[in-house]
């Protein structure tokens, strides 16, 4: 089975990046960019940062979105 890792970037301006989607051939592999993707996310400066695992069929095995906008900060 093929994985896939997406990683969508939601700008200030309201635009959305995708950088290019990453592929696993097997789950532990996926999840390893995955989670390393994550910890990226987790810090940056993009206002909405999040990652995606998906299989070959679609189905979501993964989500994490990290919110860095300045109401997220302070509340």
């Amino acid at each position: 089975m093929k994985y896939l890792i997406i990683e969508i970037q939601k700008m200030s301006d309201g635009s959305i990046a995708v950088p290019p989607v990453s592929t696993a051939d097997n789950l532990n592999a996926a999840r390893s960019t995955f989670y390393s993707l994550c910890a990226v996310a987790a810090v940056s400066t993009v206002p909405l940062h999040s990652v995606v695992l998906l299989n070959e069929a679609g189905q979501t095995l993964g989500l994490e979105s990290f919110d860095h906008t300045e109401s997220e900060n302070n509340g």
